[in-house]
C-alpha cells in the first residue's frame, strides 16, 4: 500500500508538473520526469492524479485560482487609474514569483487541436474577459473612457498588452524582445517605474476623452 502524501509533497509535485508542462508542453511533457523532479515514483503519481491529463488540469485550475485572486483584489479599485496600476504591479509580481505558471500559460497558448484549444482558452481568459470588459463598461458610463469605445475590443486590446508583459518577465525570448524595443531589463529598478507610467500614458490617452482632445487626462 503506497504511504499517503503530504499536502506539502502534493504541493511539490503540482510544482513539478506545472514546470515540466511549462517547458514541455502537456503533449510532451513526461509523467517520469514530474515524478524524479518531486522524488516520488511513477506510481504515486498514477494514484493521486490518474492520468497526464488529469495533473495538467489541476495544475492549471490551481493557477488560475492564484490568478483570479490576484486580478480580484487589483480589480477592486473604483479609480479606474489605481485600478490600472494595480493591476501592473500584480502582474509584474505574479509573473516574477510564478515563472512556471506563465510558461504554461505560452505553452498553452500553442495548443494545436482546436477543440482542446477552445476549451483551455474559455476557461483561462474568462476570468480577465469578465473584469476588463467590466471595468471599460464602467469607464464608459462614468465619462472616463470615450463613449465610442468598445468593451469587448478595448478589453480584448489591453489584455494583449498584459500577456506580453506577464511573457516579458518570465521567458527568454520575451525578455530579450523588451530589451531590443526598450534599452533595459524589464524587471530592472530603472524599467519598472518607466514601464508603468508610460503604459498608464499610453492607455489613457487612447481610452480617456479629455486626453484623446488633447487636454489634460
Amino acid at each position: 500500500m503506497l504511504k499517503k502524501l503530504s499536502e506539502e509533497k502534493q504541493k511539490l509535485i503540482l510544482e513539478k508538473a506545472t514546470d515540466e508542462f511549462g517547458r514541455c508542453g502537456k503533449a510532451d511533457a513526461k509523467i517520469s520526469r514530474i515524478a524524479g523532479a518531486a522524488g516520488v515514483s511513477v506510481g504515486v503519481i498514477y494514484k493521486y492524479y490518474t492520468d497526464k491529463d488529469t495533473l495538467f488540469h489541476i495544475c492549471l485550475e490551481n493557477s488560475l485560482k492564484t490568478l483570479s485572486e490576484v486580478l480580484t483584489t487589483s480589480g477592486a479599485s473604483n479609480d479606474a487609474e489605481e485600478m490600472l496600476r494595480n493591476i501592473l504591479a500584480s502582474i509584474r509580481e505574479f509573473s516574477k514569483e510564478n515563472p512556471s505558471v506563465i510558461r504554461m500559460y505560452h505553452a498553452i497558448t500553442s495548443e494545436p487541436d482546436e477543440k482542446e484549444a477552445a476549451e483551455l482558452a474559455a476557461e483561462i481568459e474568462g476570468i480577465s474577459s469578465s473584469l476588463y470588459k467590466d471595468w471599460i463598461s464602467d469607464g464608459i458610463e462614468a465619462g472616463t473612457i470615450r463613449e465610442d469605445a468598445s468593451p469587448e475590443m478595448s478589453a480584448f486590446f489591453f489584455d494583449n498588452l498584459l500577456m506580453m508583459l506577464h511573457f516579458s518577465y518570465a521567458l527568454p525570448y520575451y525578455r530579450q524582445r523588451y530589451r531590443i524595443y526598450c534599452g533595459k531589463d524589464v524587471d530592472s529598478a530603472a524599467s519598472e517605474k518607466l514601464l508603468e507610467e508610460q503604459l498608464v500614458a499610453f492607455l489613457k490617452a487612447a481610452l480617456n476623452p479629455a486626453a484623446q482632445q488633447g487636454g489634460k487626462p
